[in-house]
């Protein structure tokens, strides 16, 4: 299809009349086998090619609705119809002995008396092609290819309420196209079946507003449907479903004069009840997606690196920074997108995730710094006096035993599955969405502790100890909430503006902050996670349908613990900040060096109950001293839609790294980004005052430094994506 066409003119009543040529689009529905034969001759000898084509109404006497289109190259096209089962399966077979696979399958009926019409192409690779397979094992099916990296080339859905059964076609993806299907039944477990006409108007607004659009519609039983969304872009489109034919008929006509044409259309019943959906868009071809850079400093072998991470990950943003010392030396950001999508730059907020545990133990190293009277093993309990929602006093004894020192190494004992139970908070109130930091922590002491406090055989990841952490840090310091706290204690000292906190909602994102895709296929994931995934809300009553990632969580409640958003320029500037003894704006060389001693010390001594090493120490996953007396310490943070990393060395250089997509954050990128920065020759200039922050160092040439550039030891990374793997109960990164 041409980018500009010229509208064409469907068949105008179910008899079908000949569309009329327009030199690259030609459509109708409606036409019988005779007249659906007759039409495809013609316009095929014009060199025109079926892009779209359904078989509908009775098996016996079937209905035609197609699309076909003239482009620049013209393929060979095989196609038939009707076609029972056996006899189609038989032209798979023959077709694909002669290097032409099935591109397009349709079919009408019921399982065992189905009629089918195909078309068949020149392909090298051949296509996955299924004809006949009942819901639960196209989804099983369906998954095991998006797995497999291939992508859905087409769909359709045929039999009746209780017996769907599903025909498709599944190709190569040399792209890493993100894409899924919805909204049939529940793909996965978690989704509300269609038949609602609303929530499935929830489901296709919260996967667009993600910037997924359909890809293909297949109309089945009961008007509903199954949809294919996909992670790419090719201009205006308009999506309809389930309109009866005159209705199809009125919205081409509209469509076609606003320059769109349909790309597929499929139909089903009978008559006077037969319904069609239809997908028009101005053009076929996706848009392109290319490398853009956005920093004050070039250096062409980190560049290269990050731009093969971006292409291999299938990732739109991401944006690194490096410190030296107590200098910023490196700043850019990455876009591998379309036109038109917003460019990454230095100061761009992502969102930290679990990086966020950094800032709130930094903040309460800074409490502990400036309060005489605050230690350690100050109990939680004297500071927030927390409550069960009848106001008594908490269910276990134990709560009273939790310490600051038990937050921060991650050992406090508390179900830290609890992060996530804002919902059940508010019922536990009798109040409406979205819950309250108090009702949560209330929630909390209705349950049993896990173990003992301080036992360094059970430490679990930390997310509640560290949100519990965030208010114990609002309270001391007298504010309303833990990021006015640290916004007095860290980031007005460090002169950090582009950190603030996360919001859930799309509508409620900050102008300005990158936006952020679920773009891979990660079933053993704790999440069970796969692009344009949507969930129930968890911040507004009605439990309305929006992405997992944009309203499904709740970053308001995260706080502390994963709902920070900051640039990678404002991390690499709170990590160079461990570099700076001497007029350190947050602390000293002794808080300094208290903290990351206790990192290393946690990390050498703590174990899961199960014996394996675990981690979320002191605002770091793990953390190390050399012979030196250098420390390196790393912070990772993950959840659907992002992923981050910092890693700091004493006196040497610091890593910043933000994604927007869900691929994994593996340190193998650090390797080759370690070596290319090191091996650089640095100028004394510090970027930090481009940022409009101060030196944090003076400008003096830096001294040679041990770069630890990324010690793997067995509890970082991994066994944060294991743990992620035990479920909502288990930790998230």
């Amino acid at each position: 299809m041409s980018k500009n066409p010229v509208p064409s003119i469907a068949a105008r009543d179910v008899t079908a009349r000949d569309a009329l040529d327009t030199h690259n689009t030609v459509a109708w529905h409606g036409a019988g086998l005779a007249d659906h034969q007759a039409l495809v001759d013609k316009w095929a000898a014009l060199g025109f090619r079926t892009s779209s084509l359904s078989i509908y109404d009775e098996p016996a006497h079937p209905l035609f609705a197609a699309v076909m289109v003239k482009r620049a190259a013209v393929h060979a096209e095989h196609q038939v119809f009707p076609r029972s089962l056996a006899q189609l399966q038989a032209d798979v077979q023959a077709n694909e002995k002669i290097g032409r696979g099935l591109y397009l399958v349709a079919a009408t009926g019921t399982e065992g008396h189905a009629a089918y019409a195909a078309s068949f192409r020149p392909m090298d690779p051949l296509p996955v092609v299924r004809l006949d397979l009942g819901k639960a094992d196209f989804q099983s099916f369906n998954a095991a290819q998006q797995q497999a990296g291939r992508i859905l080339q087409w769909l359709d859905v045929f039999g009746d309420d209780a017996h769907p059964r599903f025909a498709a076609v599944w190709g190569s993806n040399p792209g890493r196209v993100a894409w899924s299907v919805e909204a049939f039944d529940p793909a996965t477990g978690k989704q509300v079946p269609t038949v609602d006409a609303a929530r499935l108007q929830q489901r296709f607004d919260a996967i667009t507003s993600t910037r997924g659009r359909p890809l293909h519609i297949a109309l089945a039983a009961s008007d509903r449907t199954a949809e294919c969304f996909v992670d790419s872009t090719i201009g205006p489109w308009v999506a309809r479903g389930a309109m009866t034919p005159a209705q199809y008929q009125a919205e081409f006509d509209k469509q076609a004069r606003a320059g769109l044409m349909p790309l597929q259309v499929s139909a089903r019943g009978s008559g006077p009840d037969a319904r069609i959906a239809a997908l028009f868009a101005a053009r076929e071809e996706t848009d392109p997606r290319t490398l853009r850079d956005q920093g004050p400093v070039t250096v062409a072998t980190i560049d290269a690196v990050m731009h093969q991470y971006l292409q291999a990950e299938n990732l739109r943003g991401a944006a690194l920074a490096i410190a030296r010392g107590g200098r910023l030396v490196y700043a850019k950001g990455y876009t591998y997108a379309e036109a038109g999508y917003p460019d990454l730059a230095p100061r761009t907020p992502f969102r930290q995730a679990s990086c966020s545990k950094t800032f709130a133990a930094v903040a309460m190293m800074r409490l502990l710094q400036d309060l005489p009277s605050l230690t350690l093993d100050t109990p939680v309990q004297s500071v927030l006096h927390l409550k069960q929602p009848d106001g008594s006093a908490p269910l276990d004894p134990r709560w009273a035993d939790i310490t600051i020192r038990h937050l921060l190494r991650s050992d406090s004992g508390i179900d830290q599955g609890l992060m996530y139970a804002s919902a059940a908070a508010a019922q536990a109130f009798g109040a409406p969405l979205p819950a309250t930091h108090a009702q949560l922590l209330s929630h909390a002491t209705t349950k049993l502790l896990t173990g003992k406090p301080g036992d360094p055989h059970n430490s679990v990841y930390g997310n509640f100890d560290y949100m519990l952490l965030g208010e114990v840090i609002a309270k001391l310091h007298g504010s309303g909430s833990f990021v006015e706290a640290l916004q007095a204690l860290v980031l007005a000292p460090l002169h950090q503006t582009h950190t603030h906190a996360s919001r859930s909602r799309v509508a409620d994102q900050p102008a300005g902050d990158a936006r952020h895709h679920m773009t891979v296929y990660d079933p053993a994931n704790g999440w069970a996670l796969y692009p344009f995934e949507v969930l129930p809300t968890v911040r507004e009553p009605g439990g309305k349908l929006v992405p997992t990632h944009y309203g499904a969580l709740d970053y308001e409640m995260f706080s502390s613990a994963g709902g920070l958003s900051a640039s990678v320029v404002d991390m690499a500037r709170l990590g160079a900040m461990f570099s700076v003894g001497a007029n350190n704006p947050v602390l000293g060389p002794t808080a300094i060096s208290r903290q990351l001693q206790a990192a290393v010390d946690a990390t050498g001594e703590l174990r899961s109950a199960s014996g394996d090493p675990s981690h979320g120490f002191f605002g770091f996953d793990w953390a190390l001293k050399d012979a030196f007396g250098s420390f390196t310490a790393s912070k990772g943070g993950w959840l659907p839609g992002q992923g981050t990393v910092l890693q700091v060395t004493t006196g040497g250089f610091t890593y910043a790294l933000a994604i927007n997509g869900n691929a994994d954050v593996k340190f193998d990128w650090m390797t080759p980004i370690s070596a290319a920065a090191q091996g650089h020759a640095w100028a004394d200039d510090d970027l930090f005052p481009m940022y409009g922050m101060p030196s944090l160092a003076p400008a003096a040439r830096h001294a040679a430094t041990l770069d630890v550039a990324a010690p793997r030891p067995a509890h970082t990374l991994a066994s944060v994506r294991a743990s992620m793997a035990r479920g909502r109960t288990g930790t998230r990164g």
